[in-house]
């Protein structure tokens, strides 16, 4: 949280890049009461003001980028005292449905917005958007992604581990 006000003061033909894991924006640290080593990730959940200021960056174009950071654990290394359990989840399935439960129902971002980040930004930024990854452009290969974002299977926890 505190690089955020580091990041800002960088000048703007400096490229620099940031990104953004949704499970910040849906589980705070009291979710780990709940939800025990099911939410022990990287980067860890943080407090409500952290999600706050995350959000807020987010925004404002601070963090330009929306990862899933899909990180599947087998069940036997999340079963284990907090400690010693794995970090990570699966987030693969649910990333669009965190974005729109959390980021555009709140107003924090629209769905084009998260569109951008989840997809057009990190295919500019790895330049891949050359090759038509990112967005859609004629005569380059077809990679897109087509989604019903009022659908209740979208937002499904059943479908994750998030829910023990």
């Amino acid at each position: 949280i505190e690089m955020l006000s580091v990041i800002q003061k960088i000048p703007g033909n400096f490229h620099n890049h940031c990104k953004f894991i949704p499970t910040c924006s849906e589980y705070m640290i009291e979710a780990i009461d709940k939800y025990g080593t099911y939410v022990k990730v990287l980067p860890p959940l943080r407090s409500e003001s952290d999600r706050k200021a995350l959000c807020k960056a987010l925004k404002k174009g601070i963090i330009d980028v929306i990862s899933s950071n899909h990180v599947p654990i087998v069940e036997d290394e999340k079963k284990l005292k907090f400690k010693d359990a794995a970090c990570g989840s699966i987030s693969l399935e649910t990333v669009l449905g965190i974005c729109g439960l959390k980021l555009v129902k709140d107003g924090i971002l629209t769905w084009g917005e998260v569109i951008e980040k989840i997809s057009t930004n990190p295919a500019k930024i790895y330049g891949l958007d050359k090759d038509g990854a990112g967005g859609i452009i004629e005569g380059k290969k077809a990679n897109i992604t087509i989604f019903d974002h009022s659908d209740e299977i979208l937002n499904n926890k059943k479908r994750t581990n998030h829910v023990g």
